[in-house]
């Protein structure tokens, strides 16, 4: 009979112990995936800084493929923000709730036009990482404006909601 007790809380022990290591590695790549969100963050605002503070030209030069086009419609490049997200989800296992446009607007003083996306969404820790890295990984610039997370009903899932933003030349005129 003692060995039945102490083989069974051997097991519960063992299993106590992988669970809480399983949850542990899914915090781990969620940090990874804020640490690498923030780095990025912090490159976007020096940009924009350096728009703001006078060298518009110089900088949207200097970010060729990080802009959509002038050439492209606003709506359009709002609708091509959204399908950047959405395969970005896709490729992480995000699950989508809903993806909602701003109103596009132009920054004062600088040839950039900002393309406000809120995204709606949910996954497990180490999914919100590996969208934060897809979106990261895009040609054009998606920068996260806002990041708010709470934790579902269901076992280790949490909601997202992103508010982000995308950049669109105003002129093509080089």
């Amino acid at each position: 009979m003692n060995t039945k007790v102490l083989l069974t809380a051997l097991v519960s022990a063992t299993l106590m112990i992988n669970y809480y290591n399983y949850l542990d590695s899914d915090d781990a790549k969620l940090a990874s995936g804020i640490a690498m969100l923030k780095n990025r963050i912090v490159r976007e605002e020096r940009l924009q800084a350096e728009v703001a503070a006078g060298g518009a030209a110089r900088s949207v030069r200097s970010t060729e493929g990080l802009l959509f086009p002038a050439s492209l419609n606003p709506t359009a490049a709002l609708g091509k923000v959204q399908k950047l997200i959405e395969a970005a989800a896709e490729a992480s296992g995000i699950e989508v709730a809903n993806i909602s446009w701003g109103e596009p607007f132009v920054l004062p003083n600088a040839a950039v036009r900002v393309l406000p996306i809120r995204f709606n969404g949910s996954g497990k820790p180490f999914q919100l990482g590996r969208f934060a890295a897809a979106l990261q990984a895009q040609k054009e610039l998606v920068r996260p404006e806002g990041m708010t997370l709470s934790l579902k009903q269901r076992e280790g899932v949490l909601s997202l909601q992103m508010q982000l933003q995308a950049f669109q030349r105003v002129s093509d005129a080089k």
